[in-house]
């Protein structure tokens, strides 16, 4: 039996990554992401180290629990990860990447700009793009930083681990979660003063989430039957 504690935890947190999902990535035109392999996980080439699996028990006592950690909230996280990474590296179409942003005539990527900075800092254009940026991630945390405060020491520990283990003791999402409560997006605006900085926090970030999913073998092997089902009917 899992306990009552757990299961509004674990109620709370997918709530947010559905909320999450619909709202930061409504700014997105992006083609609909109906199936996702698992597969997906360990095909980035700067997440191609070992997965952590995450020891905070509750994880584990509520993994493959219906309506909890399950095959349908692995989906959901997929897509946000999926998404997250467009927003950071754009869409290849053909040779060409297409971002989020626009610069000139071209719509570029958080990393995309984070290498212009770099070959000019000074540039005055990318101040008014890095703040919109900005506005967007925070705007589309609001539903987030409102449904987190019941289980924040969950989500705090399990950054923490990450950071620990990670060697990331500096990373600006371990000072994100370690905010006050309703100082998240000032820590957040404080501390990306920069595109560098912004595309390390969305990199921190994809692969904390690829660790949860990894630390879930349960929910992991029910959403490999959904996905085989799934596409063998739509391949039907």
């Amino acid at each position: 039996m899992v306990p009552k504690e757990n299961c509004l935890i674990i109620f709370l947190v997918r709530k947010y990554f559905n909320m999450f999902k619909k709202n930061i990535f409504s700014l997105i035109l992006l083609q609909s992401i109906n199936f996702l392999s698992i597969s997906f996980l360990y095909s980035s080439p700067e997440h191609s180290q070992r997965l952590l699996v995450f020891h905070n028990p509750y994880i584990h006592s509520l993994d493959g629990v219906s309506f909890m950690i399950d095959g349908v909230a692995i989906h959901n996280i997929l897509a946000v990860i999926k998404k997250i990474m467009y927003i950071k590296d754009g869409q290849r179409v053909d040779t060409k990447v297409i971002g989020m942003y626009m610069l000139g005539n071209e719509r570029l990527s958080i990393r995309q700009l984070a290498e212009l900075e770099k070959e000019n800092p000074h540039d005055p254009r990318l101040g008014a793009i890095l703040k919109e940026a900005k506005n967007d991630f925070i705007e589309s945390n609001k539903h987030f930083i409102k449904n987190i405060e019941p289980v924040k020491k969950l989500i705090l520990s399990l950054i923490q681990e990450f950071c620990e283990r990670r060697h990331k003791s500096d990373s600006i999402i371990l000072r994100w979660g370690q905010a006050r409560s309703g100082g998240e997006a000032e820590v957040f605006d404080t501390n990306v003063q920069n595109f560098a900085n912004f595309d390390l926090f969305l990199n921190d970030l994809v692969l904390f989430l690829k660790d949860l999913i990894n630390s879930c073998p349960k929910a992991r092997e029910q959403y490999r039957e959904w996905y085989k089902h799934n596409k063998l009917f739509t391949e039907q």
